[in-house]
């Protein structure tokens, strides 16, 4: 299952729109903890991402890491009998838990801190004040720091309930026509 894992987060980090792979390689692991319990998850999540970061280095975990966490936390919930929306609870929860302070840190690391940042998005709102403007939404009081939380906020959501989706619609066609071992 790590192996499998890993495959998917490599193929998902280096194909183009390959975020849409990298949503099937959580569940490998949801597998592996609906099997063998969260530990046991959390151990192949763990493996899964050493792995990656051994081959492809630390850029390609920022995209896997929420996968690789909210996999075996679905896969010990459908375990325990929860359904799709506890599932997307906890998709939601670790994504809001991760993606802010990743988002700060690439913020004051990569491009220098929060002023040139907002200097640098300035396009980019104007862009959209230029669109959304016809519809009476203005970004400019926002910001670029809102806008982008808010973003981040919303694709929690979408990535949350997809990931639910996915990991629930496979354990449920998969676990029962495994043998027990």
């Amino acid at each position: 299952m790590v192996a499998l894992t890993a495959v998917l987060f490599l193929v998902g980090r280096y194909l183009p729109g390959g975020f849409v792979v990298a949503f099937f390689g959580a569940v490998p692991l949801a597998l592996l903890a609906y099997r063998r319990g969260l530990m046991a998850g959390a151990v192949g999540a763990s493996a899964a991402l050493m792995v990656l970061f051994a081959l492809g280095g630390s850029v390609g975990l920022s995209d896997s890491v929420p996968h690789a966490v909210s996999g075996p936390l679905m896969g010990a919930l459908i375990r325990n009998g929860s359904g799709w929306v506890s599932c997307a609870l906890a998709g939601l929860g670790v994504r809001l838990l991760y993606y802010p302070p990743v988002f700060f840190f690439y913020v004051y690391l990569v491009l220098g801190g929060v002023e040139a940042f907002a200097e640098d998005s300035k396009n980019l709102l104007g862009f959209l004040d230029q669109y959304l403007g016809v519809l009476g939404i203005s970004l400019q009081g926002v910001g670029a720091i809102g806008l982008f939380l808010v973003f981040l906020v919303v694709w929690s959501v979408v990535a949350g309930i997809l990931q639910s989706l996915v990991v629930s619609f496979f354990l449920r066609r998969v676990a029962g026509s495994l043998p027990e071992l």
